[in-house]
Formats: C-alpha cells, sequence, structure tokens
C-alpha cells in the first residue's frame, strides 16, 4: 500500500483512460493481452494469485468505484433527510416546552382556584356576615352624611 491518499474520483478516471476491450490472459504467473494474432506479455509474477489479482483488478475497480458512488449519493440523499428529520424535531422540542409551560400556568390558576373555592367554602357564611355588616355601616355613614346640614 501506499501513503499517497486515495481519491476515488480520481481512481475511477483511471479506469476510465484504460483501453476498452482490452483482454487480459494469464499464464501461470505471467499476465499477457492479446494484440492482433500475437499475445503481449503485460507482467511477470512470483506467485499466480498477482497475476489473478491483475486481471480481475481491470473489471473489480471500476465495479465497485461505482458502487461506492452509488452509495455515496444515498447517503447524501438520506443526509439531507436527516438534517429535515432534525429540523422537525427541533420544532417539535419547542412546541413541547410552549405545552409544558401552558401547563404549569393551567395547573397554577387551578390550584389558586381551588384554594378560593375552599376558603370561600368554608368562611363563606362567615365572610358574607362581614361584608354586609360592613357595607351596612357604610351605608349609615352615607346616611349620616346625607343629614347633615
Amino acid at each position: 500500500m501506499t501513503d499517497k491518499p486515495r481519491n476515488w474520483q480520481e481512481d475511477m478516471k483511471l479506469c476510465q483512460k484504460a483501453t476498452d476491450g482490452l483482454d487480459m490472459i494469464r499464464g501461470e504467473k505471467q499476465v499477457f493481452t492479446q494484440c492482433g494474432f500475437e499475445d503481449q506479455r503485460v507482467a511477470d509474477f512470483e506467485k499466480e494469485d498477482d497475476a489473478i489479482f491483475m486481471i480481475e483488478a481491470r473489471e473489480a475497480l471500476p465495479y465497485w468505484l461505482q458502487q461506492y458512488a452509488a452509495l455515496e449519493r444515498e447517503y447524501e440523499r438520506f443526509q439531507k433527510a436527516a438534517r429535515g428529520w432534525n429540523d422537525d424535531l427541533t420544532k417539535a422540542e419547542a412546541e413541547i416546552e410552549r405545552k409544558d409551560a401552558e401547563i404549569a400556568e393551567l395547573k397554577r390558576l387551578a390550584e389558586f382556584w381551588e384554594s378560593q373555592y375552599s376558603d370561600a367554602s368554608t368562611h363563606g357564611d362567615e365572610t358574607e356576615e362581614r361584608l354586609n355588616a360592613e357595607i351596612n355601616r357604610l351605608n349609615s355613614l352615607l346616611q349620616d352624611v346625607g343629614n347633615t346640614p
């Protein structure tokens, strides 16, 4: 392997520049190409597996680069969809926060009115009597003021 970083698009361009229809054949540890009626030796290898690799890589590399390109397009499509889902999630979370605040306010009001009801139920007659007494006192003061010369 090389330390050079790979760029799949550059590798694909390299594959596309290769001569179409060039058939590779192998001997035991050699690779030949058929040119007209003669076979020309392209490479010699120490192992037969290396010769097989050279021949198969000619078709395998472009195939896998195309697969990678298709997966990259799918990844980009899913990434775009995920951004939309994230936007929806953010909106939903904000709506939940608003609704939680509304619920808290309604609970506070319910507690307040419950306490008012409870207080009125417990002290209602007493409060009414006190208010009536105060009204009578104020009315009598008003009548006294009206009788003053």
